[in-house]
């Protein structure tokens, strides 16, 4: 096997290798999204307690506090996951980025080899016209 082939070869390996890496990456993203749906199930919870406990209150004043306790938990909340949220669109992009970089050195590795059959099919070519 030629040191050129070898060196395609190698070049593929670590493109398989690189992939795999992203496949791990977008686990851990599922990982994570799995977890933020948790979360926002034991929100739901803390939403549903609060609201059982404010059919027990009469006073307007209650209302409100527990209204402004919902709201200030609501913006943090919110807060946390567009934290979250804009780490993953980050995140994301550079796995865009790192598919179309790949895509490309499959795409180079491709002519190269191309490349590599026409030589030696020229190089034939000419053997035979020289002997």
């Amino acid at each position: 096997m030629s040191d050129e082939m070898k060196a395609i070869l190698d070049e593929l390996s670590k493109i398989n290798g690189r992939l795999d890496k992203m496949d791990g990456r977008l686990d851990k993203m599922d990982g994570r999204l799995d977890k933020m749906d948790s979360r926002l199930d034991k929100m739901d919870s803390r939403l549903d307690k609060m609201d059982d406990r404010m059919d027990g209150m009469v006073t307007k004043d209650d209302l409100k506090e527990s209204e402004n306790m919902i709201l200030r938990y609501i913006d943090n909340v919110q807060e946390k996951f567009e934290k979250r949220f804009e780490k993953i669109e980050k995140n994301l992009e550079e796995l865009r980025q790192y598919y179309r970089i790949t895509k490309l050195e499959n795409d180079n590795t491709a002519l190269l080899l191309q490349m590599i059959r026409e030589l030696r099919d020229d190089v034939e070519d000419l053997k035979k016209r020289t002997a």
